[in-house]
C-alpha cells in the first residue's frame, strides 16, 4: 500500500495539485462568465469538502488540498500536460486499485465541475460538446480505465451504504430521542401529579389551620362575652347588695334618731309640766331655769340626731385592669350612669374620664 513516503517532493506535489490540474483543464474549455466561474469553483471546493474515500492517497490528497483557482491561470494544453505526467506516476509508484481510486476521484471533479457550469437558477443545462471532449482528454491523460470507473462505482455503492447506515442510525437515534422524551413526558407527568397532590395537601392543611384558627376566635369571643357577663352579674349583685345595706343602714339610724328626738321631746315636756305647777313666787326664777331645762333638752336632742344620723362616708378604690368609670359606678352604685359623680370626685386625679389606668386611687363618694 503506497503511502505519501514513496513520492519524492515533486512527484507528491504533482499528485496533490492533480485535482486543482483538473479545475485548470474544465475552466479552459470556453470562456466562462462571472457567474459560471463563480459556480465552478464553489462545486470544486463542495466536492472536495464532501469526497470520502477509504483509499490512503486520496486522502492524503483530500488532506492537503488547496481551494479551487491555484492553477487558473494555466492553459487547457498545459493542464492536460500535467495530467498526463499524473498518469504516468500513478501507474509507476502505486497498485492498480489505487490508480484507480485516484482517477476515479479526478474524474467525478471534472463532471462535478461541468455539471455546475452549466447549472442555472431552475435547472441543469446539458454539458456541452467542449466539456464532452475535455473530459474525455482528462480521461486520456490519466490513462482511465473500466478499472477507474469501477473504483467510482464501488466509492457510490459505499456511499450509498453509508448513508444508508446514517439514514438507519438518525432513525434509530429518532427512535431513541421519542423513547427518551416518553419517559421524561411520563417523569414529568409523575412530578406534576406529585406536586398537584402536595398542593391539595398544602391547602388542605392550611385550610384546617385556617378553620381551627376560626374555631379558636369563636371560643376566645364567647369566653370573653361570657367572663364579661359574669363580671357584670356579680358587680350587679355586689352593688345591689351595698345599696340593700345601705338602705338598712339609713332605716335604723332614721328609726334611732326618731327615738331620741321622741325621748327628749317627752321629756323637755314632762319638766315644763313640773316647773308649771310650781308656786308662783317663784315665777321669775322658776320660769328661766324651766326655759334653761328645755333649751338643754332641745340641744339634748339635736346633738343626738346628731350623733345617730349616718356621717358621709368616703370610700376609695384601686383601678384594676379592664375597669371604666361606668363599670365601677355599676359596682358600688348599681347604675353606670352614676360615672359622672365618681369623675367630679377625681379631678385631681382623673383629667380624662375616658382614660384611667390600673393602680389609680380615686374617691367613691357616698350615695
Amino acid at each position: 500500500m503506497a503511502s505519501k513516503r514513496d513520492f519524492t517532493n515533486s512527484e507528491w506535489e504533482l499528485l496533490r495539485d492533480s485535482a486543482e490540474w483538473v479545475f485548470a483543464a474544465m475552466s479552459g474549455v470556453e470562456k466562462s462568465g462571472l457567474f459560471e466561474r463563480r459556480r465552478e469553483n464553489l462545486a470544486f471546493d463542495k466536492y472536495v469538502d464532501e469526497y470520502d474515500s477509504r483509499d490512503p492517497i486520496v486522502d492524503q490528497v483530500l488532506k492537503e488540498q488547496n481551494e479551487a483557482g491555484q492553477h487558473d491561470k494555466a492553459s487547457y494544453d498545459d493542464a492536460i500536460a500535467q495530467l498526463k505526467e499524473v498518469g504516468s506516476l500513478l501507474d509507476k509508484k502505486v497498485s492498480d486499485a489505487e490508480g484507480d481510486a485516484m482517477r476515479a476521484f479526478l474524474m467525478d471533479a471534472a463532471g462535478a465541475i461541468a455539471d455546475a457550469s452549466k447549472e442555472s437558477l431552475t435547472a441543469k443545462s446539458a454539458r456541452s460538446e467542449e466539456e464532452e471532449k475535455a473530459i474525455a482528454a482528462i480521461a486520456s491523460a490519466l490513462k482511465a480505465t473500466d478499472g477507474a470507473e469501477r473504483a467510482r462505482q464501488t466509492r457510490e455503492r459505499l456511499a450509498r451504504e453509508r448513508a444508508a447506515d446514517a439514514r438507519a442510525e438518525k432513525a434509530e437515534a429518532a427512535a431513541d430521542a421519542k423513547e427518551a422524551a416518553a419517559r421524561e413526558a411520563q417523569k414529568e407527568a409523575a412530578a406534576k401529579r406529585a406536586a398537584e397532590r402536595r398542593q391539595a395537601a398544602a391547602e388542605k392543611a392550611a385550610a384546617d389551620r385556617q378553620k381551627a384558627a376560626v374555631e379558636a376566635r369563636a371560643a376566645a369571643r364567647r369566653a370573653k362575652k361570657a367572663s364579661e357577663e359574669a363580671a357584670t352579674k356579680a358587680a350587679e349583685e355586689a352593688a345591689a347588695k351595698a345599696a340593700a345595706a345601705k338602705q338598712a343602714a339609713e332605716q335604723a339610724a332614721a328609726e334611732k334618731a326618731a327615738a331620741a328626738q321622741k325621748a327628749a321631746a317627752d321629756a323637755a315636756n314632762q319638766a315644763k309640766t313640773v316647773l308649771g305647777k310650781a308656786a308662783g313666787a317663784v315665777t321669775g326664777a322658776v320660769a328661766g331655769a324651766a326655759d334653761a331645762v328645755a333649751t338643754k333638752a332641745e340641744a339634748a336632742t339635736d346633738a343626738v340626731t346628731e350623733a345617730v344620723a349616718p356621717q358621709q362616708e368616703v370610700k376609695t378604690y384601686t383601678i384594676q385592669s379592664g375597669d371604666t368609670l361606668s363599670h365601677i359606678a355599676l359596682r358600688f352604685y348599681g347604675s353606670a350612669n352614676r360615672w359622672r359623680e365618681i369623675a367630679a370626685a377625681n379631678t385631681d386625679v382623673i383629667k380624662n374620664p375616658s382614660m384611667i389606668y390600673p393602680g389609680q386611687v380615686i374617691k367613691i363618694p357616698n350615695a
